[in-house]
């Protein structure tokens, strides 16, 4: 049974003047948006102007030839290299400046009416420096030019980042994103200047990448038979009877590898262990504590007590798929994990006891855990690869050279350093963008919990708490954290990160200043230009506004369709989709913009309104021939449960 349901809501010229209070405090930009701040800029009357005859001396790097074939892909200018020129020239040159020389990523920048001139000791600077080019001209640049010369606004910059960790973690354990996912984000990230991307892999929930001595570590491993749906504090517990699985193959790794480096992007793998191993004893039962158990791979978040066994056969079955890791990616870093390790089946294992017993200078689980932890940071140093961990590789003596991720309290980190190690900062309060975004939750979609403003981010002091001393080790930088037991799909992921990635960017760079958030949130304003043309999903940092309700009944699986009429004179829009009354569930399937019988804009894509919200925000470009027309949104999806609801509509605009 189709049921058609139809109702008019305000219309989004009026939504626009609703907003405007909110946007007042906004100014008009008369310089560059350039995020993250270069550390010092100098601004110079006039423009250079690019166009079909601006010729370019390379310098010799793969990295900025990719950079610059970028750039006549999305412009359409041939940019012809020359050997040299004095005028309509852009000129990438290597070279030293005495103690600058060493700063990885110092550059120079300048741009006049004739010449744009980026200076630098290594590939790297010379790559960023192209990217702060990129944001003294119109947003376009970033998708596909449309005007015969885009012009660049004359400066000169000098500019280094303060921390060489500005990473990104991205969690592919619970929901496995793709390889066209992976790259966008390390795309992101080379706007950003961000440059290592954290790949979690392997997790209770599923193992991600293809280890070919051991294949059902990925043909078992890789899938599980049904996900939680809902929060998992809800009761009962629901669950999706839906296979979810994928895994890459060491093919497409390489491939991911060398995409990362063509844009300054260091890719550091994390397998986990000893705990979050589920998916992998799913597929290999030898490595749990119990060898005659079979289990499945993990279908709920949170943490089990199902890690692997301490015997020596584990650690070198762990050592055999890291041989595979390490020949794999280039990185210097190997992070395996050492979270949330719960020990029960340790204490309650009388093997494991009888391993306590015969090890030399272990008494307990927590030091159990640490000799584990140590034999793989040895294998690794003999690899010529650094290790990393979570703060609780701590716990039970800390490997020598082992760098510590503090997530937790401050004091975590704090003696990692006075123990001589090195540490990344990875704080719950400031960089798990998992987190909810704002106080109210109505519209928003679910999440983990937590709150975390996108100012907040930008008023994060890395580690206030370090030190200097000798022998004590130092803060490398830091990251943003992107867990998804509740983030389904790229587009979830998207919305949680950004903006609030632009201020960690910032922050990581060095040049944040949280007395200045005003400067920085007028800058992000116009740096949305830029998502907008890298059709980033990111969350409308303007309040919602309320358009209306529609009242649907139906039986469980009734197909519905629903029409709103809307006009707007904005570019993009951000829809909303939340029950307001009634006990029934809506599943979206599509979102389409209508005028008339023509598609203006379709998104086809899973959305959900019930008792929570999943991913049911819905991001419309609207062309420009349409703005302030008569439109018709029409949502298409069927009833999750039967019986009745309101499905109220929110919108916020660009």
């Amino acid at each position: 049974m189709k049921k058609h349901l139809f109702f008019i809501a305000l219309a989004f010229s009026l939504l626009t003047s609703c907003l405007s209070e909110n946007l007042s405090y906004r100014t008009k930009m008369d310089k560059p948006a350039i995020i993250p701040q270069p550390v010092h800029i100098e601004y110079k009357d006039g423009l250079f102007t690019m166009n079909k005859d601006t010729v370019v001396v390379m310098a010799d790097s793969d990295i900025i030839a990719a950079a610059v074939q970028r750039l006549r892909e999305s412009s359409g200018f041939p940019l012809r290299e020359v050997s040299t020129a004095d005028k309509n020239v852009l000129v990438f040159v290597k070279d030293s400046f005495g103690s600058k020389s060493s700063e990885s990523g110092y550059y120079k920048l300048g741009v006049c009416k004739d010449k744009i001139s980026i200076v630098a000791s290594d590939d790297t600077g010379l790559f960023y420096g192209f990217q702060t080019l990129l944001q003294l001209t119109d947003a376009s640049v970033y998708s596909k030019v449309t005007s015969e010369s885009l012009e660049f606004y004359a400066v000169e910059i000098e500019d280094s980042p303060k921390y060489e960790w500005r990473g990104l973690h991205f969690d592919e354990g619970r929901h496995f994103m793709g390889l066209d996912a992976a790259k966008k984000f390390i795309d992101l990230m080379a706007v950003h200047k961000l440059n290592k991307f954290h790949w979690h892999l392997t997790e209770d929930q599923g193992w991600r990448i293809e280890i070919k001595s051991l294949p059902k570590l990925t043909e078992v491993g890789g899938f599980r038979k049904e996900t939680l749906f809902g929060h998992y504090y809800s009761k009962p517990r629901r669950f999706l009877a839906q296979t979810h699985g994928g895994f890459y193959t060491q093919e497409q790794v390489k491939e991911l590898i060398e995409y990362a480096r063509l844009r300054c992007v260091e890719i550091v793998p994390e397998i986990e262990m000893p705990g979050h191993a589920q998916a992998a004893i799913a597929a290999y039962p030898e490595l749990g504590i119990d060898p005659e158990e079979q289990l499945e791979v993990f279908t709920i978040w949170g943490v089990n007590p199902n890690i692997f066994s301490p015997r020596m056969e584990t650690v070198d079955t762990m050592k055999q798929i890291l041989q595979e890791v390490v020949d794999l990616f280039p990185s210097e870093y190997v992070h395996i994990g050492g979270d949330e390790a719960v020990k029960d089946n340790w204490k309650s294992s009388a093997e494991v006891q009888d391993i306590i017993a015969e090890l030399d200078g272990v008494n307990d689980e927590h030091e159990l855990q640490s000799w584990f932890i140590k034999q793989i940071a040895e294998f690794l140093e003999g690899q010529g690869k650094k290790m990393i961990g979570w703060d609780e590789i701590i716990e039970g003596g800390l490997a020598e050279n082992a760098i510590v991720m503090n997530w937790r309290q401050s004091q975590f980190g704090q003696h990692a350093l006075e123990n001589g190690n090195d540490l990344i900062a990875t704080l719950t309060s400031h960089t798990y963008l998992d987190y909810y975004q704002t106080l109210s939750k109505t519209v928003e979609p679910l999440a983990i919990g937590g709150f975390l403003p996108l100012e907040k981010v930008y008023s994060w002091d890395v580690f206030p708490v370090a030190e200097n001393a000798e022998g004590y080790g130092k803060v490398l930088g830091g990251q943003g954290q992107l867990w998804s037991e509740y983030l389904p799909l790229p587009a979830a992921v998207e919305y949680m990160a950004f903006p609030r990635f632009c201020a960690l960017a910032e922050v990581l760079w060095g040049t944040s200043n949280s007395k200045k958030y005003f400067d920085f949130e007028n800058r992000l304003y116009a740096h949305l230009d830029r998502l907008d043309a890298l059709k980033v999903d990111y969350r409308f940092p303007f309040r919602e506004v309320k358009l209306g309700s529609v009242s649907i009944a139906g039986e469980l699986e009734d197909n519905v369709e629903v029409e709103y009429g809307i006009k707007t004179e904005s570019k993009r829009i951000q829809l909303y989709f939340v029950r307001s009354n009634g006990g029934a569930e809506f599943w979206i399937n599509s979102v389409k913009v209508l005028s008339g019988t023509e598609v203006v804009a379709e998104i086809v894509r899973e959305g959900f309104a019930g008792a929570f919200n999943r991913l049911n925000f819905y991001t419309i470009d609207i062309p420009s021939e349409y703005r302030g027309k008569e439109l018709n949104v029409e949502v298409a999806g069927y009833m999750y449960t039967g019986g009745y609801m309101d499905l109220m509509l929110y919108a916020r605009v660009r």
